[in-house]
């Protein structure tokens, strides 16, 4: 997204054309790389190439760009989301709109789409209480589910609000809790879903 729009791809399509023309997966993230003045030509570069699918990884606040313009270039999509209720979302993504993001998905839903989605959950003290209903949510739109941690320096952030981890979250056992239910709720919802919490000692994956 912001490196895409300082950044002058054209010299580099014929390039990128050839890699795709090898059958090699294309990985567009940002920022939001959708919003991209350099993302139309990007999209078709890799589809004159015939071999390579994109995966895009989006806020999903603008499917609306890419649907139905560029929705057969794309093998896999990731939707990062955060919350499994507009109150939640708002909080954790400041600025951002529940409503818009819902409606996206809706006009995905109905995109008649061929490639696999999955919705993004990254844990923080402010939506780990989440966890079991996020799978329903998923469900909904057909996706599966990632849950994750933030990674890096965290040691500047507030304790269980930006950032979660064991030392930063008295409750570690409701939280052990709280994954297993999302696993559970996964499953009762026909929903594949992968977990990588490291500095919980969970990860790994159920898929239906």
């Amino acid at each position: 997204g912001g490196e895409l729009e300082r950044l002058d791809v054209h010299p580099w399509l014929d390039e990128l054309t050839e890699f795709s023309r090898r059958g090699r997966e294309v990985i567009l993230i940002g920022g939001e790389p959708i919003i991209s003045p350099s993302f139309p030509a990007i999209t078709r570069a890799i589809v004159d190439g015939g071999g390579a699918k994109i995966t895009l990884i989006t806020n999903g606040h603008f499917l609306f760009k890419v649907i139905p313009k560029h929705i057969k270039s794309i093998g896999h999509m990731h939707i990062s989301v955060d919350a499994a209720s507009g109150d939640i979302y708002q909080f954790v993504r400041p600025g951002a709109s529940w409503e818009n993001l819902m409606r996206n998905l809706d006009l995905l839903n109905m995109s008649g789409r061929l490639f696999s989605v999955t919705m993004g959950f990254v844990i923080s003290g402010s939506n780990y209480h989440q966890l079991p209903l996020f799978p329903v949510l998923a469900a909904k739109y057909g996706a599966n589910v990632s849950i994750s941690e933030v990674f890096g320096i965290i040691d500047w952030m507030e304790p269980g609000e930006l950032a979660i981890h064991n030392r930063h979250l008295d409750a570690v056992d409701e939280l052990r809790d709280l994954m297993s239910q999302a696993i559970v709720s996964a499953e009762e919802n026909g929903v594949n879903i992968d977990y990588s919490l490291p500095s919980f000692g969970m990860r790994g994956a159920v898929h239906q």
